[in-house]
């Protein structure tokens, strides 16, 4: 806290270079939800920072460099977000409903980002370079949610005959393809119907190891 005649406190070197790493991935959020993705520049996601172009680069190497970086930082802060909500479960049987009505709230609150990241997705497919890139970022997102399945099972005391990885994608394959059709078709497809699934999911699981 600065004292009142004092000069501000300069910011150190790494400060100033987070502070403009936060700059430009607020910026560069607004211009994709206005924008999409392709249509997007990175000169006026500069531009709305109030940074150079040469910091964008200097930051994150170009476009698909800021939105990785935007996705892996929003995509982990709701993960937290669900993390908290999930440990006032009661018992495990509450958890699938709770993770559907979290994922279902941040799709109506935040439909933007899903329909970025899925925009995204496809010009990875088509870009041979950038799909490694890509494919990384998911593995990271994989390996996330597979830490939070891991410490459900160590929180409950089970043992399932599939991997926390194995289960992470397909939690994660469940929850992209409702998402499509529920953005697709929001008055018809029931948003209760996404916790069902993944509790349908996890009784069988718990189901063929025994439980």
């Amino acid at each position: 806290m600065s004292v009142p005649g004092e000069a501000p406190r300069r910011l150190t070197r790494a400060e100033a270079a987070e502070q403009t790493r936060e700059l430009l991935l607020g910026s560069a959020r607004e211009v994709f939800v206005e924008h999409g993705y392709q249509n997007s520049s990175i000169y006026e996601i500069a531009k709305r920072a109030g940074r150079t172009i040469g910091a964008l680069y200097s930051q994150f190497g170009g476009k698909e460099g800021v939105f990785l970086a935007l996705w892996d930082r929003d995509f982990a802060r709701l993960l937290e977000g669900y993390t908290a909500r999930a440990r006032g479960a009661a018992d495990l049987g509450d958890v699938p409903a709770e993770a559907g009505e979290f994922w279902i709230e941040f799709l109506q609150r935040d439909p933007d980002l899903f329909r970025l990241f899925i925009e995204f997705w496809s010009h990875a497919l088509r870009e041979p370079e950038l799909r490694p890139r890509f494919a990384d970022s998911l593995r990271q997102l994989h390996a996330a949610v597979a830490k939070v399945i891991e410490e459900y099972q160590r929180a409950y005391g089970l043992s399932v005959a599939a991997s926390p990885a194995d289960v992470a994608l397909v939690i994660e394959s469940l929850v992209d393809g409702f998402s499509l059709h529920k953005l697709a078709d929001p008055e018809h497809v029931d948003s209760a119907l996404l916790g069902r699934a993944l509790g349908w999911l996890v009784r069988g699981l718990m189901a063929e190891s025994g439980f």
